[in-house]
């Protein structure tokens, strides 16, 4: 999944990527949450290039990329979006996967 954090506070994007993970976790996603691996590795020197180095990594091996509501206000964002555009993996909302699952 991919949206906004630089410019956000913790607590904010945290619970939009929290809550996305939730939703694709329902519908039968097995969801890769870049917030919730920042808990699991020492991430604080990491630059954005670190984050964005390691997030590209993980999204080339994922079979969609779902993009938060707010993704065209991240920089990060919008280059995953054109990364998987290029890859040609299939971008996914909330629409096409309710849609998926009737």
């Amino acid at each position: 999944m991919s949206g906004q954090i630089t410019g956000l506070a913790e607590s904010e994007y945290r619970k939009l990527f929290n809550e996305a993970e939730d939703v694709l976790a329902a519908f039968g996603y097995d969801p890769v949450n870049p917030v919730a691996l920042d808990e699991t590795e020492d991430t604080n020197s990491w630059t954005w290039h670190d984050f964005m180095k390691r997030d590209i990594k993980l999204l080339c091996g994922c079979d969609y990329i779902y993009l938060l509501s707010n993704w065209r206000n991240s920089r990060g964002a919008k280059f995953e979006y054109m990364i998987a555009d290029m890859l040609q993996i299939p971008c996914l909302n909330l629409q096409d996967i309710q849609e998926k699952m009737k």
